[in-house]
C-alpha cells in the first residue's frame, strides 16, 4: 500500500486467500487498488443479456454464470470487461 502522505510503501506482501483482504481494507480506503491474481483463478465469459436486463447486468450476470460454472456465484468476483448492445464480456475471479 502506497502512502501519498509518507511517499513510501506502508504495507506489502502476499495473502493466503481473498478472505484476508479485509485486513487491508482500512489501509486501502480511498486509494486505487491493484490486485494480481493467478490466471488459473480467472475465467472469461461473454453473456447475452436479456433486453430487460441491459442496465442491471450486475444482478443478472451471477445467475447466468451459475449454469456455466461449477461454483456458487456469490463466491466469485465479477468484473465487467466490455459492454455491447446485447452482450457483455466479464471476467470471473474465484
Amino acid at each position: 500500500v502506497w502512502s501519498d502522505n509518507e511517499q513510501e510503501v506502508i504495507a506489502a506482501g502476499e495473502l493466503a486467500g481473498s478472505a484476508e483482504l479485509e485486513v487491508l481494507q482500512d489501509k486501502a480506503e480511498h486509494r486505487r487498488v491493484i490486485v494480481l491474481v493467478p490466471t488459473s483463478d480467472v475465467s472469461h465469459h461473454q453473456l447475452e443479456l436479456p433486453k430487460t436486463a441491459q442496465r442491471s447486468w450486475q444482478q443478472v450476470a451471477p445467475f447466468m454464470l451459475e449454469e456455466q460454472l461449477a461454483q456458487d456465484p456469490d463466491s466469485l468476483h465479477i468484473c465487467l470487461l466490455d459492454k455491447g448492445k446485447e452482450t457483455i464480456d466479464v471476467a470471473c475471479v474465484s
